[in-house]
């Protein structure tokens, strides 16, 4: 007989009081008497196994099987990518080593590993087809401690090996091997040794002498019943061993009853068949059952038995009824239906995620239970009513009650967030043209000329064509051009034998500043893990084909519209200590007026059927008198990041600055670069463009402590804004800086980039 080793929490309770020092009360109603104070040694701890308390707080699985083979003095052998994972261990109170490696092993199992031992060495792996025979433990003896996987053989005596299979079976891992031997009453169990040694204790439990004893009679037809049981204890004394087998004959009859366990029984009923003879038994006194088993008619049963019979009939039928009511899916009468209300979840999620849980089960089908393989069907079951956002499951009423409280775990409101964003972007552009054109035109009697300097565009030359000498002079067509400009034309000249028939000049200065400030700041409300996306532009149509006659000249055209301008997306997890990551994606595109680009150029090829039906490039048509048809240009900037901040910070995108200057001079050579001089043989322009741009983005958590403070701050910011300025303070001040007596806003971002 085995003695049942203390479980290691009893152990660690005796060891702690072992360890709290003792002491003798005093009693406080005899002060007088003086009395001596005894303090009792505490007894000394039994020596045992040494015991280990382990912290390991999320620590890689090859680093935590490190410090198990340095206290086990195990060899393991494994691939670093099989543990790419980590583990968290907190222990209490000290723990054997048994116990260590033990957890480690179980832990493996499910992530999905096999292990293989070979001597002093661990083999960890995912080939779960290749085992390795492990060490026998013979009947009576104790797994040795060095082994971690082992086979033990037990001997079954009084109980039916395939039962305690059974019963065994739901306790060990998957990978645990366990095989009933009914012919010689031996179970064989394979597993891990902390696992047997637990199941040792339950299994000499369920297979004690003193309990499962039943009565069994036979009647024999050919030999007398006191010869026949001389026979039998003969052939049953090698059999029954210690166990204890009565057999009380009935002369009368010719029969013997039988008083021993369920498995010797069985072996003796045998035997007397064997005996006898004949493995017919006699119509008179035996019936048949539904299911053809002998059954001993009333009249030849005393009234005890009845009794006993009878009651054993009806815990039959209870516990069919009960098998009714929950029976399979197959019984329509123990079918029941079950209808869910989603919340706040949209049903085709979760029922994406249930069938995906029903096909990894299907894996384990073959080896599922009864009651697994229930639960399986009743996942297939899910039904998506989409009008009412339900879902509808048949099932038993355990499969059911799973299923409720599954769905009542997801379908759960999730935290959201309050996005503001704030979009500052402060744009210069200040340009300066200067410059001097000037022209002449002549005639002689034989020839006649001209010479001229043309900075840029000018309406010069208008002026000096129109001059003839049948035309009246004109000079209104020199001032018609923005900016500063004086000009002046003759009209004949006479110089020695040259006429010149006109001479004209013009002076042009412009001066430009402009400056836009754009401010944007959208809100929003999203849930956790969604996409807020804010978009704030125009839809701007961008030529792509056009349609030509046979002259050439364009009668249609096709238009594909594009959102310029800026898009924000924004997906928020919400974590643990109010930390939230967010995955942000900006675009920003604007239309450049540009003459010098073709549409082909920045969206693709534009294209022009002709009225033969061919589609060639549009600068290949001519587009009526050879121009090519030219579309808007879009500058664009993107950024894409992702960051982690604490509730209600501020993030800031800043750095998105351009600064572009241009100068374009044109001048006669040598003599436009004279100091003072060449400035009436030049012209100038220059282009200065900056640009910056600041995001800032402050996220935070909306639940429903707070959310009645988030609203009235976003309606008191909403009733300072929507308030109208006094309009004569706004025409004031607008007069005031035209006459250049206030300093006009600038804002910070701007100041900045002017400094």
């Amino acid at each position: 007989e085995r003695k049942a080793q203390p479980e290691p929490q009893e152990e660690a309770k005796e060891k702690t009081e072992a360890e709290q020092p003792q002491s003798v009360k005093v009693d406080e109603q005899k002060p007088a008497e003086p009395q001596e104070e005894v303090i009792e040694e505490p007894p000394e701890e039994p020596e045992g196994p040494p015991r280990y308390l382990i912290k390991f707080n999320n620590v890689k699985m090859s680093e935590y099987i490190g410090f198990v083979s340095k206290i086990t003095s195990k060899n393991f052998i494994f691939d670093p990518a099989d543990l790419n994972f980590n583990v968290t261990i907190v222990s209490n109170e000290p723990t054997t080593i048994e116990n260590i490696i033990s957890a480690l092993l179980q832990e493996l199992r499910f992530r999905g590993l096999s292990m293989v031992e070979v001597g002093n060495n661990i083999i960890i792996h995912q080939q779960l087809g290749i085992n390795s025979p492990a060490q026998v433990v013979p009947e009576g003896e104790t797994p040795p401690p060095e082994l971690e996987i082992v086979t033990q053989v037990y001997r079954i005596q009084n109980t039916d090996p395939s039962t305690i299979a059974t019963i065994i079976r739901p306790m060990m891992s998957l990978n645990a091997l366990i095989e009933p031997i009914t012919e010689s009453g031996h179970l064989i169990v394979t597993g891990l040794r902390t696992n047997i040694n637990r199941i040792t204790d339950l299994i000499n439990n369920i297979d004690s002498p003193s309990d499962g004893l039943e009565i069994g009679e036979y009647q024999f037809q050919n030999l007398p019943v006191s010869r026949a049981i001389q026979i039998a204890r003969e052939l049953i004394a090698p059999i029954a061993k210690d166990r204890a087998v009565v057999l009380t004959p009935l002369t009368n009859k010719n029969v013997v009853y039988v008083v021993t366990t369920p498995s010797l029984l069985a072996q003796v009923l045998k035997i007397f068949q064997k005996i006898d003879k004949n493995e017919e038994l006699p119509s008179t006194r035996f019936d048949k059952d539904d299911q053809g088993r002998p059954i001993v008619r009333e009249e030849f049963l005393d009234k005890e038995d009845l009794e006993r019979q009878k009651e054993e009939e009806k815990a039959r039928a209870q516990r069919a009824a009960k098998r009714a009511q929950t029976g399979p899916l197959g019984s329509v009468e123990a079918t029941k239906f079950y209808i869910h209300k989603l919340q706040y979840r949209k049903g085709e999620q979760i029922q994406q995620a249930l069938q995906a849980v029903a096909t990894s089960l299907q894996d384990v089908a073959a080896t599922a239970e009864a009651e697994d393989t229930e639960l399986i069907s009743t996942i297939n079951s899910v039904q998506w009513i989409e009008s009412t956002n339900s879902l509808i499951f048949t099932g038993t009423q355990a499969t059911l009650e799973k299923m409720k409280e599954l769905i009542d775990e997801l379908d759960t409101a999730l935290p959201q967030v309050l996005i503001e964003i704030l979009v500052l972007e402060a744009t210069i552009d200040d340009s300066l043209s200067f410059g001097v054109d000037w022209g002449t035109r002549f005639r002689e009697l034989h020839a006649a000329g001209s010479q001229a300097f043309i900075g840029q565009e000018s309406t010069l030359p208008a002026a000096l064509d129109s001059s003839i000498p049948t035309s009246t002079l004109n000079a209104n067509n020199l001032a018609r051009t923005a900016g500063f400009n004086i000009g002046v034309i003759g009209r004949i000249i006479t110089r020695g034998a040259c006429d010149f028939t006109s001479m004209g000049a013009v002076v042009r200065a412009l001066h430009t500043d402009r400056r836009i400030d754009v401010l944007l700041n959208p809100r929003i409300v999203v849930e956790d893990n969604a996409v807020a996306e804010f978009f704030v532009g125009i839809n701007t149509p961008y030529l792509t084909q056009s349609i030509a006659n046979e002259f050439g000249n364009v009668i249609t055209g096709n238009f594909e519209y594009r959102d310029v301008g800026s898009t924000i997306k924004i997906t928020p997890l919400i974590g643990n200590n109010g930390i939230i990551t967010m995955d942000i994606e900006q675009e920003i595109s604007s239309p450049v007026a540009t003459n010098e680009l073709l549409l082909g150029s920045t969206t693709g090829t534009a294209t022009t059927v002709t009225a033969e039906g061919a589609v060639v490039p549009l600068d290949e048509t001519g587009g009526g008198g050879g121009s090519s048809g030219i579309g808007p240009t879009t500058r664009k900037s993107t950024t894409k990041t992702r960051i982690h901040m604490p509730d209600g910070y501020f993030l800031i995108l800043s750095g998105q600055i351009r600064d572009e200057k241009e100068v374009i001079r044109t001048q006669i050579p040598c003599i436009g670069g004279i100091p003072w001089l060449g400035a009436f043989f030049s012209a100038q322009d220059t282009r200065i463009d900056k640009k910056n741009l600041m995001i800032f983005i402050r996220p935070q958590i909306v639940d429903i402590e707070r959310i009645n403070l988030v609203t009235k701050r976003q309606q008191d910011q909403w009733t300072e804004a929507k308030r109208e300025h006094k309009r004569w303070q706004y025409e004031v001040d607008e007069a005031l800086e035209w006459f250049n007596v206030k300093d006009p806003y600038c804002a910070p971002e701007e100041r900045r980039i002017r400094e």
